[in-house]
């Protein structure tokens, strides 16, 4: 396999990555009582309304996600001290087992007590830190892979770059990566709303398969990228 198409293998893999992202966090607001386990920015907002009193929201229930993705993100940012240029796709795949891990974990969780998870308060609380420790070891890991336009859990940014570089006419191959991964991320929830109807069950198992079949993808790859610092 060329550099070229190593380098297009791991574009690929994060977008899907950027779907998932979706998918959890229509997973985590249907069925977790409307707090956000991947989205972090948004997470913080609820708690912000959760202290202000908003029906429907809990302040414990939203910091154990932002506690769960840190987490996950120190984790993440271990197994990020051995990544380089030369070994980045074994690292993701490492990265992508152990979210796949923690996914399976809290689908596991979830099989029976679909109807209504808050009765059973220990499994909903330990299903909220399982899935927000898994994005946010694919966040760090992501965002330490360094690739311009792609950034999973986050759309802000791109959505930023997007109007700013059509207002200078400037449509490059990053500007294309960001409308994408915008496009992924709607696709994504708008997915996991879908299957959330079927059963709760299925957005975790969903991104948990995804997790595991991206990390099988990247396991065998070698791609030479740059690494942020």
């Amino acid at each position: 396999m060329s550099a070229g198409d190593r380098s297009q293998t791991l574009q690929f893999v994060l977008l899907i990555l950027t779907g998932l992202t979706g998918v959890v966090d229509a997973e985590s607001f249907l069925s977790f009582g409307h707090v956000f386990t991947a989205n972090m920015t948004g997470n913080v907002v609820l708690i912000a309304f959760a202290i202000a009193g908003v029906h429907g929201l809990s302040v414990a229930r939203s910091v154990t996600a932002l506690v769960g993705f840190l987490t996950g993100v120190t984790l993440g940012a271990r197994m990020a001290l051995h990544l380089d240029g030369r070994n980045a796709s074994r690292v993701l795949a490492a990265a992508l087992f152990v979210q796949a891990a923690s996914l399976f974990a809290a689908t596991a969780l979830a099989i029976g007590r679909e109807a209504s998870p808050a009765d059973r308060p220990v499994h909903l609380y330990v299903a909220i830190a399982l899935t927000s420790l898994a994005m946010g070891v694919q966040n760090v890991t992501a965002l330490k892979l360094g690739v311009p336009g792609l950034a999973p859990n986050v759309l802000t940014t791109a959505l930023t770059g997007i109007a700013g570089d059509s207002l200078f006419g400037s449509h490059n191959p990053v500007w294309t990566r960001r409308v994408m991964s915008v496009g992924a991320m709607f696709a994504g929830a708008l997915s996991g709303v879908w299957l959330w109807h079927l059963s709760a069950v299925w957005p975790l198992m969903t991104a948990a398969a995804i997790s595991a079949v991206c990390g099988l993808a990247m396991s065998g790859d070698e791609s030479h990228v740059a690494v942020a610092p």
